[in-house]
C-alpha cells in the first residue's frame, strides 16, 4: 500500500472486492496477528484434522508456497512470479533487513487500519461483502488490541446478523447488502 500510486500493480489497481480482501489480509500477515489458543482449541484442531491430508503440525509450510491442486491450476505461475514470490520470503527471514522493514511496516499496518476504519464508516459497518467484513471485523479487533468491547469492534458485530441469520432451514448467508444511513 505504501508503493506510488502509478506502480503498475498497486493495490488500489485492484477490482474492489479483492482490494478489500487484500487490505486486511495484509494487515494481519504484517502484524503477524495469531489465535493464541489455537493449539489447545478443540475447533480448530477438528478443522486441521478436516481440512488437510497429513498432521498439521509436520507440514513443511515454506515448501508448500508454490503448490496447487491440478485441477485448480487454471494457469499456472510463471518463473518471474514463482522467483518474486522465493526472493520476498528470503527478504521477510533475513535480519539485514529488520530496521527497514519494521519502519515501513508500521507506516504500512497504520494506512491499512485507517483505510479499514474509513471502509467501516462509509459502509456504516456493513463493508463491501461478507469476507472482508469478517476480515475487516478480526482486523479491529487486533488493532485495538484485543479488546472485544473496543467500540469499532462492537459497531462491527452489531451488523453481522445483516449477513448471517437462522431461517426455518437452517443457517442463511447473504452474500451483499446496502448500507442506508
Amino acid at each position: 500500500w505504501l508503493l506510488p500510486n502509478w506502480f503498475p500493480f498497486h493495490p488500489g489497481r485492484l477490482w474492489c472486492h479483492c482490494r478489500v480482501v487484500y487490505l486486511p489480509m495484509g494487515y494481519l500477515y504484517g502484524s503477524r496477528f495469531i489465535y493464541s489458543k489455537a493449539g489447545s482449541d478443540p475447533l480448530i484442531a477438528s478443522l486441521r484434522e478436516e481440512l488437510y491430508c497429513e498432521d498439521y503440525n509436520t507440514i513443511p509450510w515454506s515448501t508448500t508456497r508454490q503448490k496447487v491442486a491440478p485441477m485448480d491450476n487454471y494457469s499456472p505461475l510463471p518463473l518471474f512470479m514463482k522467483l518474486a514470490q522465493d526472493f520476498l520470503a528470503i527478504y521477510e527471514s533475513w535480519s539485514v533487513f529488520q530496521p527497514f522493514k519494521n519502519r515501513f511496516r508500521k507506516i504500512g499496518l497504520k494506512f491499512c487500519v485507517e483505510y479499514m476504519a474509513a471502509e467501516d464508516l462509509q459502509t456504516n459497518f456493513i463493508d463491501i461483502g461478507p469476507v472482508n467484513k469478517a476480515l475487516n471485523l478480526v482486523s479491529a479487533y487486533h488493532a485495538a488490541g484485543n479488546d472485544i468491547n473496543a467500540t469499532t469492534v462492537q459497531n462491527h458485530m452489531m451488523r453481522i446478523p445483516d449477513y448471517l441469520w437462522v431461517a426455518e432451514d437452517g443457517m442463511k448467508m447473504q452474500g451483499y447488502n446496502g448500507s442506508q444511513c
